[in-house]
């Protein structure tokens, strides 16, 4: 019996050293403590969790028979129908108890672990069916997992036992399968995919131990108590159980649902609709208006003849995320800080969708690319409704009790969907909409892109198959200069192909680029004609424009996007067609995305006091005089991504009239002269080049020093 206490006591001291350990791991949000030479954390095998369990378990084995809450439980459940504590343990009431017992540790960790994943979903969170069936999946596998290794565990813990007590009860071989399972329980935290900073909040980490502790008692003594009292026929606790159940989830549905649209507020229109388009890696010569070539993409043609272009639009950076935080918001990446490389985002308080939301506007999001995944980038959070990529799959992934099942029978993760996808998602949110003015913003699938990707849908160029040019030869490449051989592999290859697709035709390349930019031009095609029928085209700003361009030649580079700063990487499309736009209406002067948001609240009138670092050009737009515009317009500033070869550090260039100078990492400068889509560099002897290179400079030198201020790397 003295042992029994020594045994009770140190399980006690260890319970109240780890239950404080882990309080305040929990209310730091995971903070890592230092005891003894030893870390305390909540993912390593000595954190408080494990070390709680452990304790747990020791206490229970050393508990009285007779005495403590474990007694009583035992011997309510006894009056209402438990066999006897001590009758017989055999190996099937053993494999019985334990698969019993070890389906309510799954369900319970199950519970907890849709807690986390409801509360760190982000914006707009889960939809009723990925919630659904996230519940369904993650119960029915915590349970059976449970119920496996729970068999398992009273098995072993019956063979186990009897090599201590030669007859042991039922009751003594559910204690050991509980502390059993109990020690175990805490090493599912190791297949939990790793905890993002939402994750780690403490009102998630104490909210999801709070949703473990009421799941723990629902499991373990209420539904045990249902069941047993049914099986005496008393349904009374049943049917309230069950009632409230339903009650809670008829709740859930009908929350998830939303109320009926005939309820929903209702806005006159005083303001045109916005549909922005943006297509990566479309290149300004595949449009005819901007060389008189062969168009492969009619549609935006005809968008841009029937309003206004700018001839000189460039992306502010050579990342897709940070050039569409750059549009959404008119500031350059290292002001809202969505960059590769960079520090915390620093979305700034109002960007355009806020700005058309305190008006009336609905505004929503579709996106076709896994890095503009509304958590990943956290452009969700700018808009009502978000579409992405995010499935349910991916909803899955992130739950301890359906990872295996995901990976068993999930596939490969979708990483980009092709346009027809998006055009039916802002299709079916068109036909949900209330009255009132919308704003879209809606990537479509680009034709290239900076980085591999493994898809059903690739959107390299490469692969073309039955890809089909067209009636007319493809015409509009051929001044950028000397290209290879039709049947010859490139002379340089992107980096990112494979030995399969290094050895395709220039032909192959070049045809699967094209493949790319007609799919997206019969999106676009789709989406205006989708406006008429709806009878609002006659009052949609219609915006297109590509967060990068597509390298084809350019510094040697074929195929790629953001690798440089160069023409062929940042020199994009950008035209507006909509109501108050005259037609043929084409605009010089060098301008970037960040212009996008100041001019279009400026053509909906509502430019307000806002600080912006692009311009509204909404003057030009709307009079159609953009001969007027200062040849001298600018500085707009580019960066690419980091470079490699410059120990991953970014090339930086600033644009300031037909003058462009760009700074690479070592601290060399090139002065280039930009006229139209060309430009050719300028060797700086002296005289007035010199004094435009060294005003250049310090302009550039300056938004360096600034942005230095920014982001503490520098990058």
């Amino acid at each position: 019996m003295s042992h029994r206490r020594l045994v009770a006591s140190v399980a006690n001291f260890g319970l109240l050293v780890f239950g404080l350990a882990l309080l305040m791991v929990l209310g730091t949000g995971g903070t890592r403590l230092h005891l003894l030479g030893v870390e305390i954390g909540l993912r390593h095998v000595s954190n408080p969790l494990q070390g709680f369990a452990f304790f747990a378990a020791l206490r229970l084995l050393a508990a009285s028979r007779r005495s403590g809450l474990e007694a009583r439980v035992v011997k309510l459940f006894a009056r209402l129908g438990l066999p006897p504590r001590d009758a017989p343990a055999t190996r099937g009431s053993a494999v019985q108890a334990g698969a019993g017992i070890g389906a309510g540790f799954g369900i319970v960790i199950a519970i907890a672990d849709l807690t986390r994943l409801f509360l760190t979903a982000g914006h707009p969170g889960l939809d009723y069916r990925d919630a659904l069936a996230a519940l369904f999946v993650s119960l029915v596998s915590g349970g059976l997992a449970g119920a496996a290794i729970g068999a398992l565990a009273g098995w072993a813990s019956l063979e186990i036992g009897r090599r201590v007590q030669p007859r042991p009860g039922r009751y003594q071989a559910g204690r050991w399968c509980l502390a059993l399972l109990a020690v175990l329980a805490p090493l599912v935290l190791r297949l939990a995919p790793a905890a993002d900073a939402a994750t780690r909040q403490p009102s998630v980490l104490l909210s999801v131990t709070s949703a473990l502790l009421g799941a723990g008692v629902i499991v373990a003594l209420v539904i045990p108590a249902a069941v047993l009292r049914a099986r005496r026929g008393k349904w009374g606790l049943a049917v309230i159980g069950g009632g409230v159940l339903a009650v809670s989830l008829g709740l859930a549905v009908i929350a998830a649902l939303g109320a009926p649209r005939g309820v929903r507020a209702r806005t006159e229109i005083t303001h045109p609709n916005i549909l922005v388009i943006t297509v990566s890696g479309l290149r300004i010569d595949a449009l005819g208006m901007y060389r008189d070539s062969t168009t492969l993409a009619p549609a935006i043609q005809t968008l841009g003849f029937g309003g206004c272009y700018f001839l000189e639009a460039t992306t502010p950076s050579g990342e897709v995320p940070a050039a569409a935080a750059s549009l959404l918001s008119g500031l350059y990446p290292a002001t809202h800080g969505l960059r590769e490389g960079g520090d915390a985002w620093r979305w700034p308080p109002e960007g355009l969708p806020e700005i058309l939301a305190s008006h009336g506007y609905h505004t929503a999001g579709f996106v076709s690319w896994d890095e503009l995944n509304g958590r990943q980038s956290g452009l969700a959070e700018l808009f009502a409704h978000y579409r992405d990529l995010t499935s349910v799959r991916d909803r899955l992934s992130q739950l301890v009790t359906a990872r295996g099942w995901v990976t068993v029978f999930g596939g490969r993760k979708s990483l980009q969907r092709p346009p027809d996808s998006v055009v039916a998602d802002v299709r079916a949110w068109l036909d949900a909409l209330p009255q009132g003015p919308w704003f879209a913003w809606v990537e479509l699938a680009g034709p290239a892109r900076a980085r591999p990707v493994v898809s059903a849908h690739e959107p390299w160029p490469t692969d073309t198959g039955d890809a089909t040019p067209g009636d007319e030869p493809a015409l509009w490449w051929e001044a950028l200069g000397a290209a290879p051989d039709a049947d010859a592999p490139l002379p340089q290859p992107p980096a990112w192909a494979d030995a399969d697709r290094r050895q395709r035709s220039f032909a192959d390349w070049l045809g699967g680029y094209e493949a790319a930019v007609r799919a997206a031009d019969r999106a676009t095609a789709e989406l205006v004609e989708l406006l008429q029928i709806r009878g609002e085209r006659h009052r949609t700003l219609v915006v297109v424009t590509a967060e990068q361009a597509t390298s084809l030649g350019e510094d040697g580079h074929w195929f790629e996007a953001g690798t440089g700063v160069g023409a062929g990487f940042t020199h994009v499309p950008w035209l507006i067609n909509g109501p108050a736009v005259p037609a043929n209406g084409i605009i010089p002067g060098p301008c970037s995305l960040v212009d996008v948001a100041p001019t279009l609240l400026g053509l909906v009138g509502l430019g307000g006091t806002r600080r912006w670092e692009g311009e509204d050009l909404s003057r030009y737009v709307v009079t159609g005089a953009g001969a007027l515009r200062d040849p001298r317009s600018g500085p707009v500033f580019i960066e690419s991504l980091p470079d490699a070869r410059h120990a991953g550090r970014r090339i930086h260039a600033v644009r300031l009239g037909p003058w462009k100078l760009v700074r690479y990492p070592g601290g060399g400068e090139r002065l280039y002269f930009v006229e139209g889509p060309l430009e050719g560099e300028v060797e700086v002897r002296g005289g007035r080049v010199s004094r435009q290179h060294q005003s250049l400079s310090d302009i550039l030198a300056n938004r360096l020093a600034e942005q230095t201020q920014l982001t503490p790397s520098g990058s």
